[in-house]
C-alpha cells in the first residue's frame, strides 16, 4: 500500500515538516506490524533495565563523555517561568531548562547565543485541556499539539495569514488544525450545534434533562453549551443527569447544544461519513451575510451561527468590502453572536468562518418516508433521500430562497396516472383508480389522503378539470336535421260515375277511366329525439371506435 505523506515544504518550518514526516512514517511502520500479529512482540521493561545495567547483556557505554554525564545521574532540568536572559548564569552553552513543559537548550555556537527548543516537541492532551491549559501564546511558534480525544494534530503559528488572507484584529499565536483522520460516526454525534440536542434545567453545577437527546457517558470532559455559555461536563450521573465543572446558575427549560465532532475542530477538508445515513460531509467555510452593531453580530442570510465557534476567528467585511478578522466571544443563538471587540455599525456585510461547518458532499439516505431527515439546514442542501416504502426520491434544495424538501427532478410524483394490464410495482406504490381514497407521499415526508378518479368500466378519459365519473348520454339530432321526399308529380286513377246529362231517360253516359294529376306531393319531417330516438354508444348498441381495455392506476 502506498504511503501518503503531506507535502508541507515552504508552508511550515523545516523542523516541523521533518517531524510530521516522521510521525507518518512511524504510523505506517506501526500499522504494518499490526497487520501481522506475529511481528508484534511484548516489551518487558524490567528486562530492558537489567540489560542496560552494568553486568547486563547490553550495558550502556558512556565512555568518552565528560563531566557528570560520564556517570549515571538522576535526570533533572531547571524549571523556569521565562527563558533566562542572555548573560545570566543559566544562559550558558549546553544548559537545558524547562518552560511550560518544553525543554530548551542554550546554543552558544553563534554569539551572543540563543535559546532553542531541544528537539521537536509534541504536546498531548484532550481538546478541552488544550483550550483551557495550553494557550498558544505560552508556547513557541511551530509547537505541535496532539489532541488525544479528537485525534487531531495542531500547529502553533504566529502568522495566521497562511490561512486567513485578511488583517487580524488582536494579533497573537494560534493553534491551527493541520492533520486529522477521516471521521465515521452517526449524524447525532456529528450534530449541528445550532440545532441543539434538547433542553435542560440547571441548578448550580447540576444539569437535569428536560427534553430532546439524552446524555451519554462519553460527554465527560467535553464542552457543552447551555444557553449562550460554554461549560465543561464534569461527571455523568445517568442519561438524565450530568454535572458541570462550574455553576450554570438556576435555569429552566434552556436549550443545550452538544457535538462530539464540531466542524471547527478539524482541518478544512476533513471528511465525515455518517454511518447511519450513509452520507458524506466535508468541513467547509461557513459563509453568509450579517449586520453588526458594536460587538453584536446578527445573522441576515446564509449559514447560521454555530455554538462551537466560541474562541475562534470570524472574518467580517468592513464598509469597503475588505475582510477583517475578529474573535468570537460567545454565541447567543443561531442568529446572534458577540465579538471580543466592536466591529460595527455595519449593515448587510459578508462573513466567513474557515472550516466552520460540515457541508453535504455526496451520498443518499435510505429509509421509510416518515423517517425523512427533519434536522437539516442550509449546510445540507443537495442531500437526496430515498423512501424505501414509497420508492420516491426527495431532494433537499432551496425553494424560494429557503431550504426544504421537494421531489427529485425526474421522480414520478404522487397522483400521476398510468394505464396497464396489471398492477405495476405493488400495492405500496400504486392504487387502482376506482374512486376510493388512498394515502400518498408528500415532498416533505408526510402522508396526504386523496380520492382516486373512478376509471373502472367502459369509460373514456377527457381533457379538462378532474371530476367524478359521468354517465353515458344519448346523442341528439342537429336542429336542421329533417326527412325529405323528392318523388315526381303523382297521378291518381278514377272511374267517372254515371251522371245525368239531360232530363229524361236514356240520357246516361258510360263510365270512362281517366287520370287526375296531383301536384305538391314533395314534403319533409323534422327529426327529434322524440320521433327518432338514438341509443348511447356502447358495446351492445355499437357506435364505438376501435378500442382496447386497460386498467388505470394512481401513483401513491
Amino acid at each position: 500500500m502506498s504511503q501518503w505523506i503531506p507535502n508541507l515544504t515552504g508552508r511550515v518550518d523545516p523542523v516541523v515538516e521533518r517531524e510530521i514526516r516522521r510521525l507518518f512514517e512511524y504510523h505506517y511502520a506501526t500499522t504494518a506490524r499490526l497487520d501481522n500479529p506475529a511481528k508484534v512482540t511484548s516489551l518487558d521493561l524490567r528486562a530492558v533495565v537489567q540489560a542496560i545495567s552494568a553486568g547486563g547483556s547490553s550495558p550502556l557505554n558512556l565512555t568518552g563523555l565528560v563531566g557528570q554525564t560520564a556517570q549515571p545521574q538522576i535526570a533533572k532540568v531547571t524549571h523556569v517561568t521565562s527563558l533566562p536572559p542572555i548573560g545570566s548564569n543559566l544562559a550558558q552553552a549546553g544548559v537545558v531548562v524547562e518552560l511550560n513543559g518544553i525543554p530548551y537548550f542554550f546554543d552558544a555556537s553563534t554569539l551572543p547565543g540563543t535559546w532553542r527548543i531541544l528537539g521537536q516537541v509534541v504536546l498531548t492532551g484532550t481538546h478541552v485541556e488544550r483550550v483551557e491549559n495550553f494557550l498558544p501564546t505560552s508556547y513557541p511558534t511551530n509547537t505541535l499539539f496532539y489532541e488525544t480525544d479528537t485525534e487531531i494534530l495542531l500547529l502553533n503559528i504566529a502568522d495566521p495569514s497562511i490561512l486567513y488572507p485578511a488583517p487580524t484584529v488582536g494579533a497573537g499565536n494560534r493553534w491551527i488544525p493541520i492533520l486529522a483522520h477521516p471521521v465515521e460516526d452517526t449524524h447525532i454525534r456529528r450534530g449541528r450545534a445550532l440545532i441543539g440536542q434538547g433542553r435542560v434545567d440547571t441548578s448550580g453545577t447540576a444539569v437535569t434533562y428536560a427534553s430532546g437527546e439524552l446524555f451519554s457517558e462519553d460527554m465527560v470532559g467535553k464542552y457543552i453549551t447551555i444557553g449562550p455559555t460554554q461549560y465543561i461536563v464534569a461527571t455523568f450521573v445517568d442519561t438524565t443527569h450530568i454535572t458541570l465543572t462550574t455553576s450554570a446558575g438556576i435555569t429552566f427549560n434552556v436549550a443545550y447544544y452538544f457535538s462530539f465532532h464540531p466542524a471547527i475542530y478539524y482541518p478544512k477538508g476533513t471528511s465525515f461519513y455518517e454511518t447511519d445515513r450513509t452520507i458524506l460531509y466535508l468541513t467547509r467555510d461557513a459563509e453568509g451575510v450579517v449586520d453588526v452593531t458594536g460587538s453584536t453580530v446578527t445573522w441576515a442570510s446564509g449559514l447560521t451561527f454555530n455554538a462551537y465557534w466560541v474562541g475562534t476567528e470570524i472574518q467580517i467585511d468592513d464598509i469597503l468590502g475588505n475582510p477583517v478578522r475578529y474573535l468570537v466571544q460567545s454565541v447567543e443563538s443561531p442568529t446572534s453572536l458577540t465579538l471580543t471587540q466592536p466591529a460595527g455599525p455595519l449593515a448587510a456585510v459578508g462573513y466567513s468562518v474557515i472550516g466552520g461547518e460540515w457541508l453535504y458532499q455526496s451520498g443518499e439516505n435510505y429509509n421509510v418516508l416518515l423517517s425523512i431527515p427533519s434536522d437539516l439546514s442550509l449546510a445540507d442542501v443537495g442531500l437526496i433521500f430515498n423512501s424505501t416504502d414509497f420508492s420516491h426520491r426527495h431532494l433537499y434544495t432551496l425553494i424560494l430562497g429557503f431550504p426544504g424538501w421537494r421531489f427529485h427532478p425526474g421522480d414520478l410524483e404522487p397522483t400521476a396516472i398510468v394505464a396497464g394490464i396489471s398492477l405495476p410495482g405493488g400495492t405500496n406504490l400504486w392504487k387502482l383508480c376506482d374512486g376510493t381514497a388512498v394515502s400518498i407521499a408528500t415532498a416533505g415526508g408526510s402522508l396526504a389522503t386523496v380520492s382516486t378518479p373512478n376509471l373502472t368500466g367502459d369509460v373514456f378519459i377527457l381533457g379538462g378539470s378532474p371530476g367524478a365519473q359521468r354517465i353515458a348520454t344519448n346523442p341528439t339530432w342537429d336542429p336542421a336535421a329533417k326527412t325529405e321526399d323528392t318523388s315526381p308529380v303523382g297521378t291518381t286513377a278514377a272511374n267517372s260515375s254515371s251522371v245525368v246529362v239531360q232530363s229524361g231517360t236514356g240520357t246516361t253516359v258510360a263510365n270512362h277511366p281517366h287520370t287526375h294529376s296531383v301536384s305538391g306531393l314533395t314534403h319533409s319531417h323534422d327529426l327529434t329525439n322524440t320521433n327518432a330516438i338514438l341509443n348511447p354508444p356502447s358495446e351492445a348498441d355499437g357506435g364505438l371506435p376501435k378500442r382496447i381495455g386497460l386498467q388505470w392506476y394512481m401513483r401513491k
